[in-house]
């Protein structure tokens, strides 16, 4: 029967599951749900009280009291030799058939025995500068669909038969952003049968990404939005080929059109990007 919480810790290499079955039992857990806010607050000067001059997330700080389930000294020893503030790992956690992950580095560790025959209680304080938890798994969105050039038998309705069709490129692409934050994407461009010139990427109403750069035939670029990877890859290298004009953009909560377009070539253009939806806790 699988647990309706249950986390697993991945560090070094090594993974440790918390739950029914797994290599710990959990104790208690907080900071899950939400990280610490930080506001900057001023005094008025001339006027009674303050006001707000920032606000934001500081990093989350998630507590674990655990105790080792089965071959309690094995898997003690193998936690103690996975545990370093020079290693980050990896959290996942599945509550209620929702499963999202986190970064984190391991701030300290408390471990208290009251004798040899009794299974250790571990305290983990984990650090995580990004304090956002996000899928566990990237979601892709390709630019290209189908197009029905005619049916079998015959006919001239649309969606009768059997259809044979072609790949087109289309200009234009959905995303629902139902996270709880702005969210940045990976976006590549293949060339694809022959040249793309000066690819370019656009958030309506926010502003575009735009290359000085021609892609000949297999050539791939890479443009990424997300913060604190923003970057362009040209067959993997990274280059300063950007429009100065360029705003490597954030997609805010709700609907959101991204269009690919090109000088010269856009339907040479093979693309697609990827997300990752973030959210406040679990």
């Amino acid at each position: 029967m699988k647990s309706d919480f249950e986390i697993t810790l991945t560090l070094c290499g090594k993974k440790f599951t918390v739950g029914r079955g797994g290599d710990f039992r959990l104790l208690y857990a907080s900071g899950l749900e939400a990280a610490d806010y930080k506001l900057a607050v001023v005094d008025e000067c001339a006027f009674d009280g303050g006001y707000i001059a920032g606000a934001r997330f500081g990093p989350r700080k998630i507590t674990l009291e655990l105790e080792p389930a089965g071959d309690a000294e094995a898997s003690r020893a193998a936690l103690i030799s996975a545990l370093s503030p020079k290693n980050a790992g990896t959290l996942l956690v599945t509550r209620k058939g929702v499963t999202r992950k986190i970064s984190f580095v391991p701030a300290s560790v408390e471990f208290e025995q009251q004798n040899l025959f009794a299974p250790p209680r571990i305290k983990l304080n984990l650090v995580c500068p990004d304090p956002f938890f996000s899928d566990p798994e990237e979601t892709t969105v390709e630019f290209h669909k189908t197009v029905p050039l005619l049916t079998f038998p015959f006919n001239s309705m649309r969606g009768a038969g059997i259809a044979s069709g072609i790949w087109r490129i289309s200009d234009t692409a959905k995303i629902y952003n139902t996270g709880d934050t702005d969210i940045g994407i990976v976006c590549t461009i293949k060339a694809v049968g022959g040249t793309v010139i000066n690819p370019k990427i656009e958030l309506a109403g926010t502003g575009f990404v735009k290359l000085y750069a021609v892609l000949e035939d297999g050539d791939k670029v890479q443009i990424n939005t997300r913060r604190g990877e923003k970057s362009i890859l040209l067959n993997g290298e990274k280059r300063f080929i950007f429009d100065r004009r360029s705003v490597f953009f954030q997609l805010p909560p709700g609907e959101n059109i991204i269009t690919v377009s090109a000088d010269a070539g856009i339907t040479y253009a093979n693309a697609s990007f990827s997300y990752l939806l973030r959210y406040n806790g679990i």
